[in-house]
């Protein structure tokens, strides 16, 4: 088992590649240093395709100048930890989620080199966390500063959101189980929102009705969701319950802000079938300050495998 990180020379994946080599040592697992390099390939028009050698030359001595890099940095981060460093050619999104086959964790910057800014958001980290079926850790471009620093793991807690889904069940269980590894506390947070359709809006009694009905509902899956996938070995871990009102996103990056991480099921419950990565995930990567992590139920990772 290994903790795989991308790397591209970009400050991004220096940060990305700073915390895979502590979660490595912490988990006593390799590292697995990757850079992809993606082949320019041209023609004349109604030609075959031509790869230059002269660009691939100067590619290939960048890729094994960052590689060499990152070796060195992460040596002298975690001198203790086995590291491997490879050179995989293609397209990036594509080589990483092979990569993490069989991997503990995937690890990657919020963006990279090629990166335009937000509209464009992370489209390499948001492809590899859409179709990885390994956890894919997103480490942000900046951190707030009131946010604990990986070196520190007895402080901040490990924030999950929990809907009742197959993938909020793995996001629970992978939250508990750092928590448990880091000695941290767990705050689980379940959201719900009340649709204000006209008649609501004009009767305060029909909306008062529904917001209690949807509490209830957020806190009875809130509960079972908790005393079901919680085991004997999770009683030292803290868990803090809390239920919310508001939109999803906004509710676990406010909930977020002095954690150590932050986990999200790839998917929640009524979000559509087919989305790889769905719009609550998709936020919070957009706006935590914080690492991210996108984690699949196994059954869902399959199906999307049959899809392709």
């Amino acid at each position: 088992m290994a903790v795989v990180v991308g790397v591209d020379g970009s400050a991004e994946s220096a940060r990305a590649l700073a915390w895979a080599a502590s979660e490595a040592a912490l988990r006593g697992v390799a590292l697995d240093i990757r850079y992809v390099m993606h082949l320019p390939v041209t023609s004349a028009p109604f030609t075959d395709a031509v790869t230059h050698a002269e660009p691939v030359t100067e590619l290939r001595g960048y890729a094994d100048a960052v590689l060499t890099a990152a070796r060195g940095a992460a040596r002298d981060r975690e001198p203790g930890v086995t590291l491997t460093a490879t050179l995989d050619y293609g397209q990036p999104a594509a080589a990483l989620i092979s990569a993490g086959v069989g991997a503990d964790l995937v690890v990657l910057g919020a963006r990279g080199m090629g990166a335009l800014g937000a509209m464009f958001f992370g489209s390499t980290s948001t492809r590899v966390a859409a179709r990885c079926s390994a956890p894919v850790v997103v480490v942000p471009r900046r951190q707030d500063r009131s946010q604990p620093s990986h070196s520190q793991p007895s402080h901040g807690r490990v924030v999950v959101g929990v809907d009742g889904s197959a993938h909020s069940d793995v996001a629970v269980r992978f939250a508990v189980d750092e928590a448990r590894r880091r000695r941290l506390a767990v705050l689980a947070v379940a959201v719900y929102e009340v649709p204000l359709i006209d008649r609501w809006r004009e009767n305060s009694i029909f909306y008062g009705d529904g917001e209690k009905a949807a509490r209830v509902s957020a806190e009875e899956r809130l509960v079972e969701t908790l005393a079901r996938l919680r085991t004997p070995q999770d009683r030292g871990v803290d868990v803090e319950q809390r239920v919310v009102s508001g939109r999803a996103a906004r509710v676990l990056v406010e909930a977020g802000r002095e954690a150590m991480m932050t986990v999200v099921g790839s998917r929640g419950r009524g979000e559509v079938r087919g989305v790889l990565l769905g719009s609550v995930s998709q936020a919070v990567l957009h706006h935590a300050r914080h690492p991210v992590v996108v984690v699949h139920s196994p059954r869902a990772t399959g199906l999307l495998d049959a899809e392709d």
